[in-house]
């Protein structure tokens, strides 16, 4: 879409060994990014950042490559153009798995407040899908995909 929030994600790991072929593909997508979707918003997430990197360094070689503009939203706690973040799940509490919070939290803030300075959710939405939302809040699981969203929409007749 023409807006929007589009994160690109990135491994911290690799950046350390090959930094080169990091930046190539995050600079082919924020091109392809550019060109189709004008008014939409970049954000850069490096994942595992407890690989120990250096998030200066990182965010100079980001900067240096990228030209990093307007457009890219900018990680004010870390003062970085880029969100370190966890990506792992570890067991927790009566064996149920839980999520590792590095950076998440921040990224799920910085996602939303972007999406409601752009007046992203600013939409009518049909009542309707109120009775999507009802089922999908009954459910046991935390995350669905949008094919199962999309599947439950049309059992809805919506």
């Amino acid at each position: 879409t023409r807006k929007g929030v589009y994160l690109l994600v990135f491994s911290l790991k690799q950046m350390q060994v090959t930094a080169e072929n990091e930046i190539r593909n995050l600079k082919f997508w924020v091109d392809t990014i550019s060109f189709y979707a004008t008014d939409a918003s970049i954000a850069l997430i490096g994942t595992a950042p407890e690989t120990s990197m250096d998030i200066a360094r990182v965010d100079k070689l980001l900067r240096s490559n990228l030209k990093i503009t307007s457009r890219f939203i900018i990680n004010t706690s870390d003062k970085a153009c880029f969100f370190p973040v966890e990506n792992y799940w570890e067991k927790g509490e009566a064996n149920k798995w839980t999520e590792v919070k590095g950076g998440v939290e921040n990224v799920r803030h910085m996602i939303e407040k972007t999406a409601l300075e752009q007046k992203l959710s600013d939409r009518k939405i049909p009542v309707r899908w109120f009775i999507c939302l009802n089922a999908l809040l009954k459910s046991s699981t935390t995350y669905v995909s949008l094919c199962q969203v999309k599947s439950l929409a049309s059992q809805l007749n919506i």
